[in-house]
């Protein structure tokens, strides 16, 4: 079955991927995905529920910061639109306010040599904005799943905190995530799911996790 008739989202001949929905508070549906041909992330949005979308844009003018993959979208309770993607071993966001979208920002200002970001997953409450990623780092070598805050409508971003780690065993890597990561908020708690590898007596194959925090807790 399906919810309804299809619509188009783009006007381009570029193949539409990854595609990310949200609404905002006025009933506006927004839609950000990678336009593959050319490796953009790129936002439209709708005002009749869904039977015709605005023209496809970049969100970000940055040919480099604009480019990647896995994008993310959510509406806040303000108006405001948060997107985050991924790009080359760094996560990126953007904040849509007053019809326009601020400039791609880095949530790591400087990783370490050999360090990345992947997998993001974006959430809003009334007082902050949100961030799950996959944090893959060498030294020590390791996979954290990190939750980044931000107070600021997107400007700066803190590590907020560490929602599980995972070391590498028997001499291999630690697993690819994939695509299996979500945020959602509710009032002032966060709630994350992501896979990693099992411990213990959970053995060592993909398990899927459930972190729930308070976000208006200080850290």
């Amino acid at each position: 079955m399906t919810l309804g008739d299809s619509t188009a989202l783009k006007q381009s001949p570029d193949p539409v991927h990854q595609v990310q929905l949200a609404v905002r508070a006025d009933g506006t549906l927004d839609a950000v995905w990678r336009a593959a041909e050319a490796n953009r992330i790129v936002h439209a949005s709708s005002r009749d529920g869904g039977a015709t979308f605005s023209k496809p844009e970049p969100i970000s003018a940055d040919r480099e910061r604009g480019a990647g993959q896995f994008s993310s979208l959510t509406g806040a309770a303000d108006g405001r639109l948060l997107a985050a993607w991924g790009h080359r071993g760094e996560v990126f966001s953007a904040v849509w306010s007053s019809g326009k979208w601020s400039a791609a920002q880095p949530l790591a200002k400087k990783l370490p040599d050999g360090d990345r970001l992947t997998h993001p997953a974006v959430a809003a409450t009334a007082s902050a904005l949100w961030v799950l990623a996959y944090r893959h780092e060498r030294t020590p070598a390791r996979v954290r799943v990190v939750l980044y805050r931000s107070t600021d409508h997107g400007a700066g971003w803190e590590e907020y905190s560490t929602l599980a780690t995972r070391e590498p065993t028997g001499g291999k890597g630690v697993m690819s995530p994939g695509d299996y990561i979500g945020l959602t908020a509710a009032g002032n708690r966060v709630y994350a799911a992501y896979v990693l590898p099992g411990e213990g007596g959970d053995g060592p194959g993909p398990r899927l996790y459930v972190s729930s925090l308070d976000g208006s807790a200080r850290r």
